[in-house]
């Protein structure tokens, strides 16, 4: 699996990101493509047809489900801008290979650059309603493989905003318990659940944010997370955190949780763990994220099969030295950074943060991710590393072990830089 270690590299990352486009592309052309159904009526009754003229999205769902092909459902409702589709029939519930896209509503004038509002907002009955209890809001079922969910604001469900039962999905660009800008907690139970026995979805570039448990819960395997925000606000520093752990994997194997130092995530203000891999999940990478202020730990492995027990390095020194780099030459500052990994049997990857808080353990967190420097055993099973950077490395530098097999340790204690003991 060195290839798979070595996507925190930029361009190995760059690769890993358009080998998957075209595994998508082959996957969905091997679906045959289907119609367009338009839903332009906000309500949510059962039953009828969905015609040019009269078209709902649950009625819009059910004509798609009756199809052997992938169609496409897309949104033109009574004046432009935003809309918010009461969901009040119960989940919704796909069964067969569908690409829903909120953003196909039209838009009130000219696009705005930077503006990412999901103009469909689909709301549930609230987080707090007994019955029905754990009402999903859309559910992707085992016969859905290859299905795309796009642009849409998706909360107050009592069970998770999307529910993910089948393979090959993508789930991107929408605002999961917030409401269409990303601004405000509007929460679901949890925000994504991917259930066990499927495989290969990819969730990017979504809010996940302001649900009162977890953000992403992943029982699936070689399922992909990058470039999320996971507890903030659309502007990525406002705190917007989910009330459980960012993302939980539970028996999960071979998922990527950041694909390198451009494709991370961000999670952080969560009212748990960072991320949390759990009992029976192993294989599981954790690169390039930024991990802050979420209330316990940053990484948690919760037992000794969670990612195969992966040791943390740990980092003997911080120092600061002077040295003569770029091109034209000119003197800058340096920081050398020292540390060691026990039980490396084999070529491991250490995974350097720069940070301006640690955890209130004394563990690490993620600020900013530096570089990454392969280590190699010596006789004895341990490593030692020796690394020198011109970044600025903050307050504090942590570490992440990544091993030969894809396993991620916790973060390192925290070791502190001449900028925090005022060298």
């Amino acid at each position: 699996m060195y290839d798979e270690i070595l996507k925190r590299i930029g361009v190995a990352a760059a690769i890993r990101l358009a080998v998957l486009s075209l595994l998508m592309t082959a996957s969905f052309a091997a679906v045959a493509q289907g119609v367009t159904f338009t839903v332009n009526s906000a309500t949510d009754t059962s039953g009828g047809s969905c015609t040019a003229t009269s078209c709902n999205l649950r009625q819009a769902i059910a004509a798609a489900n009756a199809t052997t092909v992938r169609d496409t459902i897309e949104f033109n409702l009574p004046a432009c801008g935003n809309h918010r589709i009461t969901i009040a029939s119960g989940t919704l519930h796909i069964s067969r290979p569908v690409v829903i896209d909120g953003t196909s509503q039209p838009l009130c004038g000219a696009a705005v650059p930077g503006d990412h509002t999901s103009p469909i907002e689909l709301r549930g009955p609230g987080v707090n309603v007994a019955t029905p209890a754990f009402v999903t809001g859309l559910v992707l079922d085992s016969t859905s493989s290859g299905s795309t969910i796009h642009g849409l604001a998706i909360n107050g469900f009592s069970g998770s905003g999307i529910g993910v039962g089948s393979s090959n999905n993508s789930i991107f660009d929408n605002k999961i318990g917030t409401n269409t800008a990303g601004t405000q907690a509007l929460p679901n139970r949890t925000g994504i659940t991917i259930s066990a026995a499927t495989s290969g979805n990819d969730v990017d570039n979504n809010v996940i944010s302001g649900n009162t448990g977890t953000g992403i819960s992943v029982l699936g395997n070689s399922t992909l997370i990058y470039e999320n925000l996971i507890g903030t606000a659309i502007d990525g520093v406002t705190d917007l955190g989910n009330g459980g752990d960012g993302i939980a994997t539970s028996g999960a194997i071979d998922c990527e949780i950041g694909l390198g130092a451009s494709t991370g995530n961000t999670i952080a203000f969560n009212g748990g763990m960072g991320i949390r891999v759990g009992t029976g999940s192993h294989g599981n990478t954790l690169v390039g994220n930024k991990i802050l202020k979420n209330e316990l730990l940053g990484i948690r492995l919760d037992s000794p099969s969670a990612n195969n027990g992966q040791v943390a390095p740990v980092i003997t020194s911080v120092l600061r030295d002077t040295a003569v780099v770029g091109n034209p030459p000119h003197t800058a500052f340096v920081f050398v950074i020292r540390g060691t990994l026990a039980n490396a049997t084999n070529s491991f990857f250490v995974d350097l943060y720069a940070n301006d808080e640690c955890d209130p353990s004394g563990a690490g967190e993620g600020l900013k991710f530096l570089q990454s420097v392969r280590v190699v055993s010596n006789s004895s099973g341990d490593a030692i590393f020796k690394t020198a950077t011109t970044q600025s490395v903050g307050k504090f530098v942590t570490a992440i072990a990544q091993s030969p097999d894809g396993n991620s340790s916790e973060f390192s204690e925290c070791a502190a830089t001449p900028q925090f003991l005022g060298l």
